[in-house]
Protein backbone atom coordinates (compact mmCIF):
# COMPACT_ATOMS: atom_id res chain seq x y z
CA UNK A 1 0.00 0.00 0.00
CA UNK A 2 1.36 3.26 -0.95
CA UNK A 3 1.43 5.76 1.48
CA UNK A 4 1.31 9.61 0.04
CA UNK A 5 4.53 11.57 1.40
CA UNK A 6 3.28 14.79 3.82
CA UNK A 7 3.28 17.99 2.35
CA UNK A 8 6.30 20.00 3.14
CA UNK A 9 5.78 22.78 5.69
CA UNK A 10 5.65 25.95 4.54
CA UNK A 11 8.83 28.29 5.24
CA UNK A 12 8.65 31.66 6.78
CA UNK A 13 8.76 34.46 4.68
CA UNK A 14 12.20 35.50 6.25
CA UNK A 15 13.40 32.17 5.52
CA UNK A 16 12.59 31.88 1.94
CA UNK A 17 16.30 30.76 0.07
CA UNK A 18 15.87 33.54 -1.99
CA UNK A 19 16.42 35.81 0.99
CA UNK A 20 18.69 34.35 2.89
CA UNK A 21 20.64 36.31 5.27
CA UNK A 22 23.99 36.24 5.08
CA UNK A 23 25.84 37.02 8.23
CA UNK A 24 28.83 39.52 7.79
CA UNK A 25 31.44 37.25 8.18
CA UNK A 26 30.03 35.20 5.76
CA UNK A 27 30.61 38.44 2.98
CA UNK A 28 34.03 38.91 4.99
CA UNK A 29 35.67 35.58 3.78
CA UNK A 30 33.87 36.21 0.19
CA UNK A 31 35.61 39.59 0.02
CA UNK A 32 39.05 38.35 1.27
CA UNK A 33 39.27 35.52 -0.83
CA UNK A 34 38.67 37.90 -4.31
CA UNK A 35 41.28 40.20 -3.17
CA UNK A 36 43.94 37.50 -2.81
CA UNK A 37 42.90 36.14 -6.12
CA UNK A 38 43.26 39.70 -7.47
CA UNK A 39 46.64 40.47 -5.93
CA UNK A 40 47.84 37.12 -7.08
CA UNK A 41 47.14 37.42 -10.37
CA UNK A 42 48.53 41.10 -10.72
CA UNK A 43 51.13 40.13 -9.29
CA UNK A 44 51.80 37.19 -11.41
CA UNK A 45 51.06 39.64 -14.66
CA UNK A 46 53.59 42.39 -13.23
CA UNK A 47 56.20 39.89 -12.32
CA UNK A 48 55.95 38.24 -15.71
CA UNK A 49 56.23 41.70 -17.48
CA UNK A 50 58.50 43.47 -15.25
CA UNK A 51 61.31 40.84 -15.66
CA UNK A 52 60.99 40.58 -20.14
CA UNK A 53 64.43 41.38 -20.94
CA UNK A 54 63.02 42.33 -23.98
CA UNK A 55 60.64 44.82 -23.15
CA UNK A 56 60.97 47.51 -25.35
CA UNK A 57 58.42 51.09 -25.40
CA UNK A 58 57.83 54.57 -26.18
CA UNK A 59 56.84 56.59 -22.96
CA UNK A 60 52.97 57.05 -22.27
CA UNK A 61 51.11 58.99 -20.21
CA UNK A 62 49.99 57.39 -16.94
CA UNK A 63 46.47 57.99 -17.14
CA UNK A 64 45.36 56.82 -13.89
CA UNK A 65 48.26 59.07 -11.84
CA UNK A 66 47.48 62.45 -13.94
CA UNK A 67 45.16 64.81 -13.09
CA UNK A 68 42.34 65.47 -15.94
CA UNK A 69 43.19 68.34 -18.32
CA UNK A 70 40.63 71.36 -17.87
CA UNK A 71 38.93 73.05 -20.93
CA UNK A 72 39.50 76.28 -21.10
CA UNK A 73 36.07 78.51 -19.68
CA UNK A 74 36.00 81.15 -22.61
CA UNK A 75 36.62 78.64 -25.46
CA UNK A 76 34.09 76.44 -24.11
CA UNK A 77 31.30 79.06 -23.90
CA UNK A 78 32.16 80.13 -27.50
CA UNK A 79 32.07 76.25 -28.96
CA UNK A 80 35.82 76.62 -30.12
CA UNK A 81 37.78 73.77 -30.84
CA UNK A 82 41.32 73.01 -31.83
CA UNK A 83 43.86 70.21 -31.60
CA UNK A 84 47.28 70.84 -30.39
CA UNK A 85 50.35 69.07 -31.11
CA UNK A 86 53.48 69.35 -28.75
CA UNK A 87 56.87 66.99 -28.08
CA UNK A 88 59.05 66.96 -25.30
CA UNK A 89 61.59 65.14 -23.45
CA UNK A 90 60.20 62.55 -21.10
CA UNK A 91 63.36 61.53 -18.39
CA UNK A 92 63.35 57.65 -17.11
CA UNK A 93 61.80 58.58 -14.00
CA UNK A 94 58.18 59.71 -15.57
CA UNK A 95 58.69 63.58 -15.87
CA UNK A 96 58.14 65.70 -19.44
CA UNK A 97 61.14 68.78 -19.66
CA UNK A 98 61.35 71.17 -22.66
CA UNK A 99 58.17 70.70 -23.74
CA UNK A 100 57.12 72.78 -26.91
CA UNK A 101 53.99 73.58 -29.35
CA UNK A 102 54.54 72.39 -32.82
CA UNK A 103 51.01 73.01 -33.86
CA UNK A 104 47.82 74.78 -32.18
CA UNK A 105 46.26 78.07 -33.24
CA UNK A 106 44.58 79.30 -29.97
CA UNK A 107 46.68 80.75 -27.09
CA UNK A 108 44.13 79.42 -24.55
CA UNK A 109 44.39 75.59 -25.81
CA UNK A 110 48.53 76.03 -26.59
CA UNK A 111 49.11 77.15 -22.67
CA UNK A 112 46.46 74.39 -21.06
CA UNK A 113 48.40 71.70 -23.30
CA UNK A 114 51.46 72.61 -21.87
CA UNK A 115 50.68 72.89 -18.08
CA UNK A 116 48.87 69.53 -18.48
CA UNK A 117 51.61 67.54 -20.13
CA UNK A 118 54.37 69.48 -17.41
CA UNK A 119 52.21 68.39 -14.96
CA UNK A 120 51.86 64.66 -16.18
CA UNK A 121 53.16 61.34 -14.75
CA UNK A 122 54.44 58.90 -17.34
CA UNK A 123 54.99 55.52 -17.68
CA UNK A 124 58.73 55.92 -19.15
CA UNK A 125 60.60 54.63 -22.48
CA UNK A 126 62.05 51.00 -21.76
CA UNK A 127 64.54 49.76 -23.44
CA UNK A 128 65.54 46.28 -23.08
CA UNK A 129 62.95 46.52 -19.90
CA UNK A 130 65.16 49.67 -17.85
CA UNK A 131 63.50 52.83 -17.94
CA UNK A 132 65.31 55.38 -20.77
CA UNK A 133 64.43 58.72 -21.71
CA UNK A 134 62.33 59.57 -24.41
CA UNK A 135 64.06 62.65 -26.28
CA UNK A 136 60.98 63.18 -29.01
CA UNK A 137 57.96 62.12 -26.98
CA UNK A 138 54.95 63.70 -29.38
CA UNK A 139 51.06 63.84 -27.96
CA UNK A 140 48.37 65.15 -29.83
CA UNK A 141 45.51 67.00 -27.90
CA UNK A 142 42.00 66.80 -29.48
CA UNK A 143 39.66 70.10 -27.56
CA UNK A 144 36.50 68.93 -29.05
CA UNK A 145 33.44 69.93 -26.79
CA UNK A 146 30.40 67.03 -26.66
Amino acid sequence: MDHPLPAPEPLPDDASPSRRDWSRSSWTVCGLACVCLTQVLGGFWYFHHQNDSRANRRASINRALTPAMKYPKNLLLRQVQDRVSLTCQVDPTGHAHGCHITDGRYMEFNQTALVFVEHAIFNPALQNGHPVKDDHYTLHINFRVK
